[in-house]
């Protein structure tokens, strides 16, 4: 399915829009337009109030008080490595559970999918996705997505690349047919006219409704140095054993006011 699609925007008439170009320059930071003096930077940095150095420790406020450093962060950052319950089914809907599930029959402590998808934004600009989720036993999960975008120009096709990686804590029970975890991670937007990383927010929801249908929400943010771009997603998967055919939305929108959105098929396959 996802090959007919390719083919057929890839033959559609191109439209000389530029409009990757746009989208690039809605993100890129103004370094060599509007780059301002080394003086107007520390006279700025003079204004701001000043907070107690904490290049050491995160703190929340300048005025932080003595019992809040009690409150170590270690727990949660050791969290996603200790076994938490949760067990996975061979696949969605298999036997008694939907997949995420704590129940004795099941010692599968890790889970794996891995999923492609094809969009279409406008006659001539087109994308392909690949998404790649590890989950195990704590309730976390590491994705990995990168969506490659391209457009018909003058000239040859220009391309635009989004990556992310993410590391996801579970909020849900473990026996439920809804996953929802929310997560950090960094981003990388990369093009002929922007190269720029930034640290992303996430929350994803999976709900697994019925056999065979499942629905899939997802919100995420990438802060880069002068602009931030929103991720939006919403799929449905039809589901036959360890394979899903998935169809969906999916919108980029940068701060800058530029969108790059369109429908969206896939195939996802679990292990």
């Amino acid at each position: 399915m996802m090959p007919v699609l390719v083919l057929l925007v890839t033959a559609a008439v191109p439209q000389d829009s530029d409009r990757l170009k746009k989208f690039e320059r809605s993100v890129a930071s103004d370094r060599d337009d509007h780059k301002r003096s080394g003086d107007d930077r520390k006279r700025e940095r003079q204004d701001e109030p000043s907070c107690p150095d904490t290049s050491r420790e995160w703190k929340p406020s300048c005025d932080r008080t003595s019992s809040d450093s009690d409150h170590s962060p270690a727990e949660f950052f050791f969290y996603p490595f200790f076994d938490h319950g949760r067990r996975f089914e061979k696949y969605p809907f298999a036997q008694e559970g939907p997949y995420f599930t704590d129940d004795g029959h099941s010692e599968k402590t890790v889970a794996f999918h891995l999923a492609s998808t094809a969009g279409w934004i406008e006659p001539g600009l087109w994308s392909v996705g690949a998404e790649g989720v590890l989950s195990w036993s704590s309730g976390c999960d590491v994705r990995f997505d990168v969506v490659h975008f391209m457009e018909k120009v003058e000239g040859g096709v220009d391309q635009l690349t989004l990556t992310q990686a993410q590391l996801n804590f579970g909020v849900t029970p473990d026996l439920s047919p809804v996953n929802f975890t929310i997560g950090f991670g960094v981003g990388s937007l990369e093009g002929e006219l922007v190269s720029e990383t930034g640290a992303t927010l996430q929350a994803n929801l999976e709900w697994h409704v019925r056999e065979p249908v499942s629905l899939r929400l997802y919100g995420g943010i990438i802060g880069f140095e002068d602009a931030s771009v929103t991720d939006l997603r919403v799929e449905l998967g039809i589901h036959r054993r360890r394979f899903a055919v998935t169809a969906g939305y999916r919108s980029l929108i940068s701060s800058g006011g530029e969108d790059l959105t369109g429908p969206t098929l896939g195939f996802t396959v679990y292990f």
